[in-house]
């Protein structure tokens, strides 16, 4: 049986950090993929010793994904818009756990408004567009049809909350957890509860930069999206870069 591995590379460049914490990376956004974007991807969690009370991120990703193999295909093209509220709490009293934290993430699936600024990237630098100019510009459609049944069919906008993620650190290592809050008919969520492992390893300084690493692996209970494709246990590897002004 053919199935979807969900794997999130990131790269992430982040300024305006102080130089006592140019090591201190927080992912920004993770693999923004409608079909990844909901799963849980440990290894973009923050460590412990990236602690703040209370942190908001915004992230926008235009997507284009235009596939048929075998008895199936695929299309994703839109934007999807993320925000992203996080609450820590640090534990002066346990030895044996730094802190907890709590993760609330809200999605809008919308037609993508950056496709006329990619397009014209793509023009200026010559760089390959893949199957874009097949598409109209400012679409919104995400279809997936496996042994000639359609099982994603979105083509309106979707906006709505995510699935909550609570997460303990110890050092460099975390464990969360992603409950099902999010709805999987507007792919906001996966419809069922996650749970992941991650390790960060703050890389050596050069000069005014710092650099982090991390790995991660997610065990997926329960996957309504597509069920049969998902894999029970995905991967997740993260590298990110700061400069400190």
């Amino acid at each position: 049986m053919k199935k979807i591995i969900f794997t999130g590379i990131t790269l992430a460049a982040l300024s305006a950090i102080t130089s006592s914490h140019a090591q201190c990376v927080t992912i920004d956004s993770g693999n923004q993929s409608p079909l990844a974007a909901i799963h849980l991807q440990p290894a973009t969690l923050s460590h412990s010793s990236c602690i703040t009370s209370l942190q908001t991120r915004y992230s926008v990703s235009n997507n284009f994904v235009l596939r048929t193999e075998g008895n199936e295909s695929l299309l994703i093209d839109g934007e999807v818009s993320r925000l992203e509220f996080t609450y820590r709490k640090r534990l002066k009293n346990l030895g044996w756990l730094d802190s907890l934290s709590l993760t609330l993430p809200a999605y809008r699936h919308a037609p993508g408004s950056l496709d006329s600024l990619i397009d014209s990237w793509h023009d200026l630098t010559g760089l390959p567009a893949g199957d874009r100019d097949q598409r109209p510009t400012d679409q919104l459609s995400y279809r997936y049809e496996r042994n000639g049944q359609t099982l994603i069919d979105i083509d309106t906008t979707q906006s709505g909350l995510g699935d909550i993620t609570l997460a303990a650190h110890k050092d460099n290592l975390s464990v969360a957890i992603k409950l099902p809050t999010g709805d999987e008919q507007k792919l906001t969520g996966s419809g069922g509860a996650e749970i992941g492992f991650s390790y960060h390893k703050p890389l050596p300084e050069a000069g005014f930069s710092g650099f982090s690493s991390a790995i991660g692996a997610t065990y997926i209970a329960d996957d309504k999206v597509l069920n049969e494709q998902s894999n029970d246990v995905t991967a997740s590897i993260a590298l990110a870069a700061a400069y400190a002004l």
